[in-house]
């Protein structure tokens, strides 16, 4: 997401692994992995594995989270498992959750 000019165009570089600061200003985006699993087969290890990795718009209002999320959206190439916007009322500030899933070749 750090190389996609719609999402470095509204965060800059406010682009945090897990957490962001406290004292951060908004708009941000935070990713982590959320699961991770080998495939399953029948006969033996497909040799590839399953990765859920959340990623989370953060904006002052509604409409920016969600605008946020979607310039996310545009530059994450996982599937789209599941999305929701909620508001933190403890840091007053509107939380776009977004779920992708990746497969990927065990090394």
């Amino acid at each position: 997401m750090s190389s996609a000019s719609g999402v470095t165009d509204l965060v800059d570089d406010r682009i945090y692994p897990m957490v962001g600061p406290l004292d951060s200003k908004y708009p941000l985006i935070t990713y982590e992995r959320i699961s991770g699993a080998p495939a399953n087969a029948l006969t033996g290890t497909p040799g590839r594995a399953r990765v859920v990795i959340e990623v989370n718009a953060f904006a002052l209002s509604a409409s920016g989270a969600l605008t946020l999320g979607e310039a996310a959206r545009a530059a994450v190439t996982g599937l789209m498992l599941d999305s929701d916007l909620m508001y933190d009322p403890e840091f007053e500030v509107y939380r776009y959750r977004q779920e992708f899933s990746y497969h990927h070749a065990l090394s």
